[in-house]
C-alpha cells in the first residue's frame, strides 16, 4: 500500500522550505540527507563518550519529506518588531514558533515535512476564523479563543483528521467542518476544547463534526520471514510515533530482541497507543501495557481487538505509580520479564527510575526521542546496575537536529567489569 502516500517534494534538491531559518523546526535542511546524518551520529558519539559508549551508524529514514504523520498549528497573535500601541487589535496567525522566540508566531504557507495538502486547508482555515471574527490565543495575555490546528494523516492507509482547539465553546463549528472538506478530504474532523492556560494539545472535551471518531494507521513490521501487519486506531490526542515508516524499523528492532531472548511476559511502560506491545503480541504469553493518558484507553483495547490480541491488560496510569504500586505489594520481574520503557522527552519520571532499579528485571529496553536526557539524567544511574549488550540509532525527524535511540540493557552479574 506504500504507493498511495505521496509526500511533499520540493522542486529541487537544493530547495528549502520558504520558512527555513525563521521556523524553529527543521534547522538542518540547508544540509544534503547524508550530511544530516553525518552531524547527528559525531553529536550522538560525544554524548555517549563519556559512558565509553560508542553507537553504530544511524539507521536513516526511507522517506525525508512529508513524513510526519501530525502536526500541531498554533494560533497566535502577530508579532512586531516595533511593539505598536496596547489598543492595537494584533491579526491572528496560524503556524509554528519562530526560532528562539517562543511567543513570536509566523503564519506558515506550507511544511515539507509536514502531512500533504496543508497549504491549502492552512489558509482556508484563517479565512474561516477572519470571517468569524475569532481571535488567536495569547499565551502571555491569556486573550483570544483559537488555540490550535492539529492535523494527523494515516501514511499507509492514507485517512486524515483535522481537529480544532479551542479555549471556549465557539459558533459556526458547521462552517468550519464544511470549509475543511471543501478542500480536504478528510476522515474524521473534531472540536476540542481546552480550559488550560497552556497552548498544548489536550483537551477536557472533544466533539466529533464529521466522519468517524478515529483515524486508522497501518505498520508493516519486517520479520524474518514476511512482516507482521498491525493497525492502530488514532484518537485526536493519542500518541503515534510521528514518522510512521521509521517506527516500524523501530518495532522490527524491538521484535528482534524480544524474540532472541524468548521472553513470554512484555511490560510496555509508557506504552501510548499499545503499538510496541501489539507489535509483538506473536511473541509473548501477556503484555501488560501502562499508559497515564486517558483519552484513548477505549480505542487501544478496541486496537487490540481489532488485531486479534486478547492476551494484553492496559492500565492507566502513570508509570512511577504503576511501579510503586508493584513494588510495595511485593511483586517480582521475572527471568521471563521483558520490560520496555518509552518515556517522552523529559525522560523517565526519577520515581519511575528509582523504582526501575529496586524492581531490576533481568532485561530491558530503552527507548529514547531525546538521547541528550538520556545520557545526562537517566544513564549514569542506569550503567550502576546494568550492561548495554546492544543499541541502535534511527532518524526518526529528518531535517531536524533530534534522533530516536534504542537500548537494550543486561543486569550486571559477578563477571561483568
Amino acid at each position: 500500500m506504500m504507493e498511495m502516500f505521496e509526500p511533499i517534494m520540493p522542486q529541487n534538491e537544493n530547495a528549502l522550505c520558504p520558512h527555513f531559518g525563521m521556523c524553529g523546526g527543521c534547522s538542518l535542511q540547508d544540509k544534503k540527507y547524508e550530511e544530516q546524518i553525518r552531524v547527528k551520529e559525531k553529536h550522538l558519539e560525544t554524548l555517549l563518550k563519556p559512558h565509553n559508549l560508542y553507537p553504530r551508524s544511524i539507521l536513516s529514514s526511507p522517506i525525508i519529506w512529508g513524513y510526519r504523520n501530525r502536526v500541531d498549528f498554533n494560533f497566535g497573535r502577530r508579532f512586531y518588531d516595533t511593539p505598536p500601541p496596547k489598543e492595537f487589535d494584533r491579526e491572528t496567525v496560524l503556524g509554528f514558533r519562530r526560532k528562539n522566540r517562543w511567543f513570536h508566531l509566523i503564519d506558515i504557507s506550507k511544511c515539507l515535512i509536514g502531512p500533504s495538502l496543508t497549504p491549502t486547508l492552512l489558509e482556508t482555515v484563517r479565512c474561516w476564523a477572519r470571517e468569524t471574527g475569532l481571535k488567536g490565543y495569547d499565551s502571555r495575555t491569556h486573550q483570544g479563543t483559537l488555540k490550535l490546528l492539529l492535523v494527523r494523516e494515516s501514511k499507509r492507509l492514507n485517512e486524515k483528521m483535522v481537529v480544532l482547539v479551542t479555549g471556549e465553546d465557539v459558533p459556526r463549528l458547521e462552517e468550519f467542518r464544511d470549509a475543511v472538506l471543501t478542500v480536504y478530504p478528510a476522515t474524521s474532523i473534531h472540536h476540542a476544547v481546552s480550559n488550560s492556560r497552556a497552548n498544548v494539545a489536550f483537551a477536557e472535551t472533544t466533539t466529533l463534526l464529521h466522519g468517524k471518531p478515529y483515524i486508522s494507521e497501518q505498520f508493516q513490521i519486517p520479520k524474518v520471514a514476511g512482516e507482521r501487519r498491525i493497525q492502530i486506531r488514532v484518537t485526536p490526542f493519542g500518541f503515534l510515533q510521528s514518522n510512521t515508516f521509521v517506527a516500524e524499523i523501530l518495532y522490527a528492532l524491538v521484535r528482534n530482541w524480544v524474540e532472541s531472548f524468548a521472553f513470554t511476559r512484555l511490560y510496555d511502560l509508557y506504552g501510548g497507543n499499545g503499538a510496541i506491545g501489539l507489535a509483538c503480541a506473536d511473541l509473548v504469553e501477556h503484555i501488560v501495557t501502562v499508559e497515564s493518558m486517558p483519552d484513548s484507553i477505549t480505542a487501544r483495547r478496541e486496537t487490540a481487538a481489532d488485531n486479534g490480541v486478547t492476551h494484553i491488560d492496559f492500565v492507566q496510569s502513570k508509570v512511577e505509580d504503576y511501579l510503586r504500586d508493584f513494588y510495595e505489594k511485593g511483586n517480582k520481574f521475572t527471568p521471563d520479564d521483558i520490560v520496555i520503557v518509552d518515556p517522552p522527552r523529559a525522560g523517565l519520571h526519577p520515581k519511575a527510575l528509582k523504582y526501575l532499579m529496586h524492581l531490576a528485571p533481568d532485561y530491558f529496553i530503552y527507548i529514547s526521542c531525546k538521547p541528550e536526557v538520556l545520557c545526562q539524567q537517566d544513564l549514569p544511574t542506569l550503567l550502576t546496575q546494568y550492561k548495554l549488550i546492544d543499541m541502535e540509532a534511527l532518524d526518526m525527524f529528518p531535517h531536524t537536529p533530534h534522533v530516536e535511540l534504542a537500548l537494550l540493557f543486561r543486569k550486571k552479574s559477578e563477571y561483568d567489569d
